[in-house]
Formats: structure tokens, sequence, C-alpha cells
């Protein structure tokens, strides 16, 4: 696919993702959560009120480089496909630092057409899983973010992210978000408040 900010897009399942599941080195009881944790977004949200239990599709894997965070949620889509079987599931990366602009309001404008609509269209085709790696660069923590330093454009950014996880969320219940993040204290805390589960 070509589109701005769009590194991949995968039907699930696939064996490439079954292995990396397989072979990722964390205990069971983990990959039995965050597992759980998927079906029930697929399978909760959409069927209850929000208002009741407000769930907003988004599963945060955070800790240092190279612990296979990326591994871990390709194989976690991938189980999520096997063991929710009917529509056939997609699994779409995007690539962050495409979405990176100097000129004054075009990253904001890039996140929410990278949101909002591609993934939005993509939503609408069937289940959808989409990873959000180094979440922090596209929703970096804008208590940390220096207006001198750091253009307005990043802090509208985040602003763009949040609006559009909101949105989607209550327009699209068959779409999860798998973020990960090196640096879980450089995410805006408005982000982390909208994870329904952070491993």
């Amino acid at each position: 696919m070509t589109q701005k900010g769009i590194h991949s897009v995968t039907k699930l399942p696939t064996k490439v993702f079954a292995d990396q599941w397989d072979k990722i080195f964390v205990p069971d009881e983990t990959k039995t959560r965050l597992l759980c944790q998927g079906v029930l977004e697929f399978t909760l949200r959409g069927v209850v009120s929000p208002t009741s239990v407000p769930l907003h599709g988004i599963i945060l894997l955070a800790g240092p480089p190279g612990t296979g965070k990326t591994s871990l949620a390709r194989g976690l889509a991938n189980r999520i496909a096997e063991s929710l079987k009917g529509p056939s599931f997609r699994f779409v990366e995007v690539e962050p630092h495409a979405l990176a602009s100097a000129s004054l309001g075009r990253s904001q404008q890039s996140v929410r057409d990278l949101l909002q609509k591609t993934v939005a269209e993509l939503a609408i085709g069937g289940p959808l899983i989409v990873l959000l790696d180094e979440v922090e660069t596209l929703a970096p923590d804008r208590r940390r973010l220096s207006l001198e330093a750091n253009p307005v454009d990043v802090h509208r950014a985040t602003d763009a992210v949040l609006a559009s996880v909101d949105l989607l969320a209550a327009q699209h219940p068959e779409l999860l978000f798998i973020a990960t993040t090196n640096f879980h204290e450089a995410v805006d805390d408005a982000f982390l408040s909208r994870a329904d589960h952070v491993e």
C-alpha cells in the first residue's frame, strides 16, 4: 500500500506471525492475558454500552528496546484472528516517522488523514488490528515538550491522535490498536488513560 504512514497490510492468520508468537519468550501467563484482552475487545465492544464498559480498543506493550514487543504484537494479532474464526482479519503496520513534517500543521494533518481516513476505510472492510510501533513518536507527553524547543505542530499532532482514537473507538468496534513503546514515561498521559490494557 502506498498510503503515507502505512508500512504494510497483512491478511491474518499467517504462518510468519504464528512463528513469532511461538518463538517469543515471555511467560505463558503474559500471552494468556494479552490474548484474553484481545478477544474481549472484539467480542465485547459494540455489544455493551461504552458508558458501562469504556473500552477504547488499545493494548499497550511497554518495555526496553529489543525485548520483542513488535514480534509479540504481530503474534498476538495472529492469535486473535485464529481464535475468532469468521471474517478475515487484516493487520496494518503504521510507520510513525513518515508522518512528521517540518511544515506547520502538516504533522497534525498527516496523523488525522492516516487515522480518520485510511484506517477508518480499512476498518469498514472487516476486523482490523493496527500496530502503532513506537507510539511515543505519535503521542509524545505534551507536559515534557517545550513550546520553544518543539513546534506547536507536535502538540497538535498528539491532539489529533487522541481525537482520532476516540472517534475510531466509537465508530469501529472491530478495530484494535496494539501500541508499543520503549519509553512508557514519554507517552502522553491522555493516550495512556485510553489504553484498555498495559503490559
